[in-house]
Protein backbone atom coordinates (compact mmCIF):
# COMPACT_ATOMS: atom_id res chain seq x y z
CA UNK A 1 0.00 0.00 0.00
CA UNK A 2 1.48 3.32 -1.05
CA UNK A 3 1.76 6.05 1.54
CA UNK A 4 1.75 9.63 0.31
CA UNK A 5 3.08 12.59 2.18
CA UNK A 6 1.31 15.88 1.53
CA UNK A 7 4.73 17.53 1.33
CA UNK A 8 5.57 15.31 -1.67
CA UNK A 9 2.71 16.71 -3.72
CA UNK A 10 2.95 19.93 -5.69
CA UNK A 11 -0.30 21.60 -4.62
CA UNK A 12 0.61 25.14 -5.64
CA UNK A 13 -2.08 26.79 -7.74
CA UNK A 14 -1.56 30.22 -9.21
CA UNK A 15 -3.92 32.81 -7.65
CA UNK A 16 -4.93 33.97 -11.15
CA UNK A 17 -6.19 30.47 -11.93
CA UNK A 18 -8.31 30.46 -8.78
CA UNK A 19 -9.77 33.93 -9.37
CA UNK A 20 -12.00 32.70 -12.20
CA UNK A 21 -13.57 30.15 -9.84
CA UNK A 22 -14.73 32.91 -7.49
CA UNK A 23 -16.61 34.90 -10.14
CA UNK A 24 -20.36 34.71 -9.67
CA UNK A 25 -22.43 33.76 -12.71
CA UNK A 26 -25.98 34.77 -11.79
CA UNK A 27 -27.44 34.16 -15.24
CA UNK A 28 -26.16 30.58 -15.39
CA UNK A 29 -27.21 29.94 -11.79
CA UNK A 30 -30.71 31.32 -12.41
CA UNK A 31 -31.00 29.39 -15.67
CA UNK A 32 -30.06 26.19 -13.84
CA UNK A 33 -32.76 26.86 -11.21
CA UNK A 34 -35.35 27.51 -13.94
CA UNK A 35 -34.31 24.35 -15.79
CA UNK A 36 -34.57 22.21 -12.64
CA UNK A 37 -38.05 23.53 -11.86
CA UNK A 38 -39.18 23.12 -15.49
CA UNK A 39 -38.06 19.48 -15.46
CA UNK A 40 -39.75 18.86 -12.07
CA UNK A 41 -43.04 20.39 -13.25
CA UNK A 42 -42.96 18.66 -16.66
CA UNK A 43 -42.16 15.32 -15.04
CA UNK A 44 -44.99 15.75 -12.53
CA UNK A 45 -47.41 16.61 -15.34
CA UNK A 46 -46.34 13.60 -17.44
CA UNK A 47 -46.60 11.30 -14.43
CA UNK A 48 -50.18 12.44 -13.80
CA UNK A 49 -51.10 12.30 -17.48
CA UNK A 50 -49.61 8.86 -18.23
CA UNK A 51 -49.72 7.31 -14.78
CA UNK A 52 -48.46 3.76 -14.41
CA UNK A 53 -45.93 2.20 -12.01
CA UNK A 54 -42.97 2.50 -14.40
CA UNK A 55 -43.69 6.17 -15.20
CA UNK A 56 -44.08 6.83 -11.47
CA UNK A 57 -40.72 5.20 -10.67
CA UNK A 58 -38.95 7.13 -13.44
CA UNK A 59 -40.62 10.35 -12.24
CA UNK A 60 -39.36 9.82 -8.70
CA UNK A 61 -35.80 9.32 -10.02
CA UNK A 62 -35.91 12.37 -12.33
CA UNK A 63 -37.50 14.65 -9.71
CA UNK A 64 -35.03 13.46 -7.06
CA UNK A 65 -32.10 14.20 -9.38
CA UNK A 66 -33.38 17.72 -10.09
CA UNK A 67 -34.02 18.36 -6.39
CA UNK A 68 -30.41 17.36 -5.80
CA UNK A 69 -29.43 19.86 -8.50
CA UNK A 70 -31.40 22.55 -6.66
CA UNK A 71 -29.62 21.58 -3.41
CA UNK A 72 -26.24 22.07 -5.10
CA UNK A 73 -27.32 25.53 -6.29
CA UNK A 74 -28.55 26.29 -2.77
CA UNK A 75 -25.16 25.26 -1.38
CA UNK A 76 -23.42 27.65 -3.77
CA UNK A 77 -25.81 30.43 -2.74
CA UNK A 78 -25.03 29.65 0.92
CA UNK A 79 -21.48 30.76 0.11
CA UNK A 80 -22.89 33.84 -1.74
CA UNK A 81 -21.88 32.42 -5.14
CA UNK A 82 -25.24 33.28 -6.78
CA UNK A 83 -25.77 37.03 -6.55
CA UNK A 84 -23.42 39.73 -5.30
CA UNK A 85 -26.32 41.36 -3.45
CA UNK A 86 -26.56 39.11 -0.39
CA UNK A 87 -30.14 40.09 0.43
CA UNK A 88 -31.41 39.08 -3.03
CA UNK A 89 -29.10 36.04 -3.08
CA UNK A 90 -30.89 34.75 0.04
CA UNK A 91 -34.42 35.83 -0.94
CA UNK A 92 -34.39 34.13 -4.35
CA UNK A 93 -32.65 31.04 -3.01
CA UNK A 94 -35.16 30.74 -0.17
CA UNK A 95 -38.13 31.07 -2.50
CA UNK A 96 -36.87 28.66 -5.18
CA UNK A 97 -34.97 26.06 -3.17
CA UNK A 98 -35.39 26.25 0.60
CA UNK A 99 -39.03 27.17 1.26
CA UNK A 100 -40.26 24.24 -0.88
CA UNK A 101 -38.23 22.05 1.51
CA UNK A 102 -39.69 23.81 4.59
CA UNK A 103 -36.37 25.36 5.57
CA UNK A 104 -34.38 28.53 4.93
CA UNK A 105 -30.93 29.39 3.72
CA UNK A 106 -30.25 31.12 7.04
CA UNK A 107 -30.85 27.89 8.97
CA UNK A 108 -28.76 25.87 6.53
CA UNK A 109 -25.96 28.44 6.48
CA UNK A 110 -25.68 28.44 10.28
CA UNK A 111 -25.12 24.67 10.33
CA UNK A 112 -22.99 24.62 7.19
CA UNK A 113 -20.61 27.33 8.40
CA UNK A 114 -20.07 25.38 11.63
CA UNK A 115 -19.09 22.47 9.40
CA UNK A 116 -16.53 24.62 7.56
CA UNK A 117 -15.20 26.26 10.72
CA UNK A 118 -14.75 22.96 12.58
CA UNK A 119 -14.04 20.49 9.78
CA UNK A 120 -13.78 16.89 11.03
CA UNK A 121 -13.78 17.76 14.71
CA UNK A 122 -16.27 17.13 17.50
CA UNK A 123 -17.79 20.56 16.70
CA UNK A 124 -18.43 19.66 13.02
CA UNK A 125 -22.16 18.80 12.83
CA UNK A 126 -21.75 16.84 9.58
CA UNK A 127 -18.82 14.79 10.89
CA UNK A 128 -20.51 14.03 14.21
CA UNK A 129 -23.68 12.85 12.45
CA UNK A 130 -21.63 10.26 10.52
CA UNK A 131 -19.62 8.90 13.44
CA UNK A 132 -19.95 5.15 13.83
CA UNK A 133 -21.69 4.63 10.49
CA UNK A 134 -20.04 1.91 8.45
CA UNK A 135 -20.31 3.80 5.16
CA UNK A 136 -18.10 6.55 6.61
CA UNK A 137 -15.34 4.36 8.11
CA UNK A 138 -11.96 4.59 6.42
CA UNK A 139 -9.74 3.08 5.14
CA UNK A 140 -11.90 0.70 3.13
CA UNK A 141 -11.03 -2.73 1.81
CA UNK A 142 -11.06 -3.31 -1.94
CA UNK A 143 -14.43 -5.05 -1.62
CA UNK A 144 -15.93 -2.14 0.34
CA UNK A 145 -14.52 0.39 -2.09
Amino acid sequence: MNQYNANDLDLHIAPAALKALFKTQPFRHGLAMAFDWAVILATTYCCILFFNPLIYLLSVIVIGARMHGLAILMHDATHYRFLKNRKWNDRITNFLTMYPLFSSIEVYRQNHMRHHNHLNTEDDPDWVSKLGKRAFRFPKSKQEF
